[in-house]
């Protein structure tokens, strides 16, 4: 498995899609990516501040955002809940939403219905996907940082996940069972270029497909098949 290049701690300030406050909220087309901005910031059964907590989330945590609306004055986005089964809530003002620039491309829902299916925290994974075969943690020491980072990998037949301070940076699967979207292992190569176009860029009989500079979608082809897919976030152009 590739390696990532980058931790979390400074995704903010690289990423090719650029968070932006809520209160453009009108402009979000969603399911969207969001990044918190808070520290133990509560996740809420449904918008308001007297809703039961079901979770908490902090700085630099990624969140698929669902939805919004507005409550007492207030806006609230809908989640996917990163650590549980279903969706949640959280007030608008510790969340910040990546805007994209230019048309929004089939690429980018590919990335956002990855976090989705795959689940964007290893807590999430295993929920959707059962028990790993194999579920190994550690620390690895990232340069850059001059800091150690945590990292777990899950291990499923056919499918690994690498997590690194618990967001998911990389997803490769080789067999049927695990989609990218409405992709799976067996479509053709024809099926890619009616539904996403040409790619990027190509590396032998692998397919790139650039999001930003540092998160890619690849497509392995062989025989005019798709043999294994990857999605990847670098955090490092």
């Amino acid at each position: 498995m590739r390696r990532v290049k980058l931790s979390a701690l400074i995704l903010a300030a690289i990423l090719a899609f650029t968070f932006t406050e809520s209160s453009f909220a009108s402009d979000i087309i969603f399911p969207a990516l969001g990044v918190c901005t808070g520290s133990n910031v509560r996740l809420r059964e449904s918008p308001g501040t007297n809703s039961e907590i079901i979770g908490k989330v902090n700085e630099s945590d990624r969140l698929v955002i669902l939805g919004e609306r507005k409550f007492k004055g207030d806006l609230w986005y809908s989640v996917d809940n990163p650590k549980e089964e279903g969706t949640a809530w959280i007030i608008s003002r510790y969340v910040d939403i990546a805007s994209e620039d230019g048309e929004r491309t089939p690429a980018v829902d590919i990335a956002i219905n990855v976090r989705m299916n795959f689940g964007i925290r290893p807590e999430k994974a295993k929920i959707l996907l059962g028990k790993p075969l194999k579920d190994k943690r550690g620390k690895f020491f990232f340069e850059s940082a001059n800091q150690n980072l945590s990292e777990e990998i899950l291990t499923y037949r056919g499918c690994t996940l690498r997590y690194i301070e618990n967001n998911l940076r990389h997803v490769e699967v080789t067999r049927q069972g695990y989609n990218f979207d409405e992709f799976k292992i067996g479509d053709s190569q024809e099926k890619l270029i009616q539904n996403i176009g040409d790619p990027s860029d190509k590396a032998g009989n692998v397919w790139i497909y650039n999001i930003t500079p540092i998160e890619v979608l690849e497509f392995t082809i062989e025989n005019n098949v798709i043999v294994k897919m990857e999605w990847n976030e670098y955090m490092d152009a």
